[in-house]
């Protein structure tokens, strides 16, 4: 029988395994959040990609991702000042996210395990990820 203080080790490395797959779906989900505020900056889009971005620092931190985490901070402080001021996003600030996003996949596709880069290949309509089709 192992001790608690010898599996603990090994659980925490069972989920941090676990998050490292989740990773690349989460910075595609921030990409896609970012390009929602770029082409309608709607309150909402800010909304959802302020708690994205929020949840992925936190997460990476605690995983012991430094560099994801710290690269997501301005991008945080960025979209996090947008949904303050409760103003219209304009073209340069969206380009700003735009940017800032892009920094936060560099540095991903830097510290990332082999076989889990970003997909760059085709998107599946976003209907289509909401409704996926049923095996047929």
């Amino acid at each position: 029988m192992t001790n608690q203080s010898e599996s603990y080790p090994q659980a925490f490395e069972d989920l941090r395994m676990a998050f490292l797959e989740e990773v690349p779906e989460k910075i595609v989900a921030i990409r896609r959040a970012a390009e929602d505020v770029g082409q309608g900056d709607s309150q909402k889009a800010i909304t959802v990609l302020y708690h994205l971005v929020h949840r992925l620092i936190g997460s990476t931190a605690i995983y012991g991702l430094e560099r994801v985490s710290d690269a997501a901070r301005p991008l945080e402080m960025c979209v996090g000042e947008v949904l303050e001021s409760k103003t219209r996003c304009g073209p340069a600030r969206a380009r700003e996210i735009i940017d800032l996003v892009g920094e936060l996949e560099q540095v991903w596709r830097q510290v990332s395990p082999p076989g889990k880069p970003l997909s760059r290949g085709h998107r599946r309509p976003r209907s289509a990820e909401r409704h996926p089709k049923a095996p047929g």
